[in-house]
């Protein structure tokens, strides 16, 4: 099962990769676990200081997803389909959404704003 992980530490593990040539998922390891100990990841890859070692394995044997974002998850929801005879409902929730986000001048592209 594939591990759920923040756009940062996604675009640090894949940097991690790109810049060590993908040497081998033990050398990766064994490079993360020593990092870690002492929290040496910078730059970059300092995201990585925050990934204990199992979920950094699971990262390399099984793959991972990328979190959404808050923002992201209201947009999923707001373009949301609920079937057939669900419009007035369905145009209820995106009301609300927006009007939720307006009181709370939170803009999402997409949703209540236009970007």
């Amino acid at each position: 099962m594939k591990v759920t992980v923040s756009k940062e530490v996604a675009n640090a593990f894949e940097y991690l990769k790109e810049i060590r040539n993908y040497t081998s998922d033990n050398d990766l390891l064994t490079e993360h676990a020593e990092a870690i100990a002492t929290k040496d990841w910078y730059d970059s890859l300092e995201p990585l200081n925050k990934v204990d070692l199992i979920t950094f394995s699971k990262m390399l044997i099984e793959g991972y997803e990328v979190e959404q974002t808050p923002g992201e998850k209201v947009a999923e929801l707001f373009k949301a389909k609920f079937g057939d005879g669900w419009g007035n409902y369905q145009d209820g929730v995106r009301y609300g959404i927006r009007k939720t986000l307006d009181t709370l001048n939170i803009k999402i592209p997409g949703v209540n704003d236009s970007v």
